[in-house]
Order: structure tokens, then C-alpha cells, then sequence
């Protein structure tokens, strides 16, 4: 995975330094909370039984995985990231610590402390629930805006790609719904991962690019009205639901990135969940067997944007860099999916793709239920009986 070769001068990273200013402090705060706090912890799970091994294909919406929460030790999320919450500590303490950095390092840097000093980013977060109710009130809608103006500008290329389904109806104009305005026409691409014999389905958006890819899974419901099915957007995550599928999703990007890049040093890889309100993280190392969790994020705190969860969001959409894998956890305890799923393990491994991905067979027929009574149809003589 070749990094962009941008170059970053050092005047730039000093000027958003001074430009933080009086948020330096809460800065520090969050990188403090991070490393310490319940409030962002992460923790092991075990799954009990999934439809990821059955022999037939499972496209993500119906995806079944019971997984149990190891309680016996939490970590904090920082536990996981130590590359890159160190290097945002020493960047705000050490004064001369950014000229020993290298180019990829300091454009992370300026994408992290660019989004906390714009005003429109910022902004965004704080009127993200208001607009969930308004103008971004579609699932679509509030996919492409919140990837544009979130995700996309905290990872290193600044790209992202969105589930090409949502042009037919949602995007007519080309734009996005936010107030902005900005063209998002080619921002829509094909978005399916995995393969048909396995779990698999098109993802709501992917951001970053080449072997940085992260799947987004926006928490949402169906709505009716007599014209249109609507995909809204949830305040809550509800994580009955999506949990299930953001693990799915996990598993096949970790088997993904290892059969794309075998030479990758952090085989954890990331899936995001995210509503008009919090966010959540699954990650998933398919060398180790090990599935974590992170608990639910604020994205705000009051009114204000919680620095906690933007940090968090910078750190796991840029794994590959600021990751430090599993080696600061004392006990890494295994989920058991690759004992469970030894039959298709070789799918896992080698047939998984991004794009391009059929939908796996389903059946077409109906069952009782879904027959009206009235819609019943007798030969000519309806047969008499007495009982």
C-alpha cells in the first residue's frame, strides 16, 4: 500500500497548532479520556453462533450472529491506537516533535487538526441530529453528507465511495442535501464485498482508498408513507440490529485485507456504525481469531462536539498508520469464528472480492401466510363435504 505523495511543510503544522489554541486543552482531555476512561472502553467477544458458515450465502441485511461480551477485563481505545495517540500527544507537548515526523504522519496531523479548527466541520456535528430530521432525513441522504463532511476529511486520501443504489431516486440533482451543495455525482460506485456463497451485500459507504478501505453502516429504519418507502436515519444506534451485520462486515474486510495485502503489518480492521447521534466500532483480526467492540460514542457532548469521539473516528479510519494492533493487550481471547467456520474457511481466504459481488439465490416461492384467503380458486364444482 503506497502512501499519496503529498508533502506537508512544517509551517502548516504549526499554524493549525497556534490556530487550536484554546482547545488545546480539550484536546489534551480527550487523548487523556481515551487512554483511560469506561466511556470509550473496548472489549472481546465470542461468538456463540452465526450464519457465516451454513454452506449458503448470506447478504449482510440478513446476517445472524449471536455473540457473547467477555466481561472479565476492559480496555481503553487508546490501548489499540498507542502509534497514534502518542504522536498526537507529542505533537501538542513536544515542541520540536513534528520535524522528526514523516510525510504520511503529518498529513494525519493536518487532517485531524484541520477538522477540530474549521468551523464548518464542527458545525456540521453540532446541527448533524437537527438535519437528521430535516434535509437529511433520507439514509442516503445523511450517508453521503455525513461521509463527506466527517469521515472523508479525517483519513489520509480523503476519499470515499457510496452504495450506487442510492442514485436512482435519492440524487437526482447531483448534490448533496446538507445546505452545501457540493457534487457528489461520482462519489457513487459499486460497493459490494465478499462472495455469494458466503456472507456478503453491498456496504453504505466505504471510505479511504486501496488497502485503508473502512465500511460505514449508518443506523436506520424503514418508513411508509402511500408514495414512497422511506430509509430513515436513527438518532440512537440500534444496536440489536446493526450489531450483526457491522460484525459480518468486520470479518470480511479483515479476510479481504489479508488476501489484498498478505505483507500488511495490522491485519484488526475496522467496520464503523454510526447514527445521527453516536458511533460505534467493530474490529476484527482475521490472523488471531479475535473480534473487539468498542462501546458507543457520543458524537456530542451537550451542544458541543465530543473531541473523544472525532479523535476515535481519526484513529480507526487511519489504522493502518496509527494502529498498534493487539500487542498492549495482556489477554487477547479468541471469538472462535475460524474454528466455526473451518468448512468455509478457503472461501474466507481466497474467493472474497470487492465488487462486482452477485447476490447469493433466493428462494422464490410463498408460504401460506403470504396467500389471502379470497385469492383461493376452486375448479369448476366446488366439491361438497359434510363434516
Amino acid at each position: 500500500m503506497a502512501a499519496p505523495t503529498i508533502c506537508v511543510s512544517n509551517r502548516t503544522l504549526e499554524n493549525l497548532l497556534e490556530k487550536l489554541g484554546e482547545s488545546s486543552p480539550l484536546v489534551e482531555n480527550a487523548i487523556e479520556s481515551l487512554c483511560k476512561s469506561r466511556f470509550n472502553a473496548i472489549f472481546f467477544l465470542k461468538i456463540r453462533a452465526c450464519n457465516g458458515y451454513t454452506g449458503f450465502g448470506v447478504p449482510f441485511s440478513r446476517v445472524f450472529c449471536d455473540t457473547e461480551t467477555l466481561c472479565e477485563e476492559f480496555y481503553p481505545f487508546a490501548s489499540i491506537f498507542s502509534r497514534g495517540i502518542e504522536m498526537l500527544y507529542n505533537c501538542l507537548k513536544k515542541s520540536n516533535y513534528i520535524y522528526s515526523l514523516d510525510d504520511v504522519s503529518k498529513i494525519l496531523l493536518v487532517r485531524l487538526l484541520s477538522f477540530l479548527t474549521e468551523t464548518d466541520s464542527m458545525k456540521f456535528i453540532e446541527e448533524l441530529e437537527r438535519k437528521s430530521c430535516g434535509p437529511l432525513y433520507d439514509k442516503p441522504q445523511f450517508t453521503v453528507a455525513i461521509a463527506e463532511h466527517v469521515f472523508s476529511k479525517l483519513t489520509l486520501t480523503r476519499s470515499y465511495t457510496v452504495d450506487k443504489t442510492c442514485t436512482l431516486q435519492d440524487f437526482v440533482s447531483g448534490t448533496c442535501k446538507c445546505g452545501c451543495n457540493t457534487d457528489i455525482k461520482h462519489k457513487f460506485e459499486d460497493t459490494s464485498a465478499g462472495c455469494s456463497a458466503v456472507w456478503h451485500g453491498s456496504l453504505d459507504a466505504i471510505v479511504g482508498h486501496a488497502g485503508d478501505r473502512v465500511p460505514l453502516l449508518i443506523s436506520g429504519n424503514r418508513e411508509f408513507d402511500e408514495e414512497y418507502k422511506y430509509l430513515t436515519v436513527d438518532k440512537h444506534l440500534n444496536y440489536h440490529t446493526i450489531k450483526h451485520q457491522l460484525v459480518a462486515q468486520a470479518v470480511v474486510f479483515s479476510f479481504l485485507k489479508q488476501k489484498n495485502y498478505p505483507d500488511s503489518k495490522i491485519s484488526l480492521v475496522p467496520v464503523i456504525g454510526v447514527s445521527a447521534k453516536e458511533v460505534i466500532f467493530f474490529l476484527y483480526d482475521c490472523k488471531e481469531d479475535v473480534l473487539l467492540q468498542s462501546v458507543k460514542m457520543s458524537l456530542r457532548c451537550g451542544k458541543a462536539v465530543r473531541y473523544q469521539t472525532v479523535i476515535a473516528i481519526w484513529l480507526v479510519l487511519n489504522y493502518n498508520y496509527l494502529g498498534s494492533g493487539l500487542g498492549n493487550i495482556r489477554n487477547v481471547h479468541k471469538c472462535n469464528f475460524s474454528s466455526r467456520a473451518r468448512d468455509v474457511l478457503e472461501v474466507y481466504r481466497s474467493e472474497l472480492v470487492l465488487g462486482g459481488v452477485k447476490e447469493s439465490y433466493e428462494e422464490d416461492t410463498l408460504y401460506p401466510d403470504d396467500i389471502p384467503k379470497e385469492k383461493i380458486c376452486w375448479p369448476n364444482k366446488k366439491p361438497k363435504f359434510d363434516f
